[in-house]
């Protein structure tokens, strides 16, 4: 394998240790190629989620620009990804680089959703713009949702007003019909 074609463009260490790992050399010779230390090459891989590089059998994927969200600058496909390990009691650390990737930040409130095989997890403005698109794409063509929302409270209010209204009376008719008089 030529290591030099491998990471032929890259700048960083950190970037060439990623697409070294995932194109499955050991973590040992990586650290032999770049002139670096064992540690140094192992603490890349766990961050990005590929302890020890990853295994033979493990997708290639080649390293292009992917946007994130549409607030986040574009971020390496090695940094929208991980194999994470989920302990004991189902708590998953995400890693830092992928955190900021994602537009996340400790103690953030995520939305976590099972679907199609599938579990995402997603910050609150993520989950809040796909609320957002999936709202307008059931909306009819020049329907105000403000305006049906108005009505509709109106419409509410109406009924909760005639409620009371006919409670009032009521009251006030089983007070004249005891005798009671305010």
């Amino acid at each position: 394998m030529d290591y030099e074609e491998i990471t032929k463009g890259l700048t960083t260490k950190s970037e060439k240790i990623r697409v070294l790992g995932r194109k499955g050399v050991p973590t040992a010779d990586i650290a032999r190629y770049l002139g670096i230390r064992y540690q140094h090459a192992r603490n890349v891989l766990n961050d990005a989620g590929m302890l020890g590089g990853m295994a033979e059998d493990m997708p290639v994927l080649e390293t292009k620009m992917m946007p994130v969200a549409k607030s986040a600058a574009p971020v390496p496909w090695d940094w929208s990804f991980a194999w994470l390990e989920v302990g004991p009691d189902g708590t998953v650390k995400l890693p830092e680089k992928l955190m900021v990737a994602a537009g996340m930040k400790p103690g953030n409130v995520v939305h976590v959703c099972y679907a199609n095989d599938c579990l995402e997890v997603m910050t609150e403005e993520s989950a809040l713009r796909r609320a957002q698109a999936l709202a307008a794409s059931i909306k009819q063509d020049g329907e105000s949702v403000v305006d049906e929302f108005l009505r509709e409270r109106r419409e509410e209010t109406k009924r909760v007003d005639a409620r009371f209204d006919r409670l009032a009376r009521e009251a006030a008719a089983m007070d004249v019909a005891s005798g009671k008089t305010s």
